[in-house]
């Protein structure tokens, strides 16, 4: 695996097919044509498997809080690439002088079960009404989250 920041923030069609498939279409907030910086203050890294780009991560830079996306291709989910890029970013950010990692899990996911189990799990927590919520608590409001639309928050401090 190869894990390549790329030199250009613009949007392209490799990006929206990987980002617009089946089961997270509209968990992120994409721009409507090619060549669109998604945010001036942000990065894209790759990974590919040597032959096909297979995931990408995204970093905004804020002041104190950067906040992270990443998304793996269909087909190749589950089979911990999320985790790789999830580790990747964390120390880019790190790296970038982040105070705070921020992640969001956007209610329309369809499957958003995966993503928040890895963020646990890489020390992540649900912030929810000015409040720190454990694993329990997010998988058995999971739908009251997603009936009333409200989008998950999920914070980790620097380890740096």
């Amino acid at each position: 695996m190869e894990w390549i920041k790329e030199d250009d923030t613009s949007w392209n069609n490799c990006k929206r097919m990987m980002f617009e498939s089946s089961d997270v279409k509209g968990a992120f907030s994409l721009p409507e044509k090619e060549s669109d910086n998604i945010e001036e203050n942000g990065y894209w890294w790759i990974l590919t498997d040597g032959k096909e780009i297979v995931g990408y991560g995204w970093i905004t830079v804020g002041k104190d809080d950067h906040e992270i996306s990443l998304v793996i291709k269909e087909g190749k989910r589950r089979s911990g690439l999320g985790e790789i890029i999830l580790d990747n970013l964390v120390k880019e950010a790190e790296n970038l002088g982040a105070q705070r990692i921020v992640a969001l899990v956007k209610w329309c996911n369809l499957n958003p079960l995966p993503a928040i189990k890895l963020l646990y799990k890489k020390e992540f927590k649900m912030i929810y009404h000015g409040a720190e919520k454990g694993l329990e608590y997010v998988v058995n409001n999971l739908s009251k989250f997603q009936r009333a639309e409200v989008d998950m928050f999920f914070v980790r401090s620097s380890q740096k």
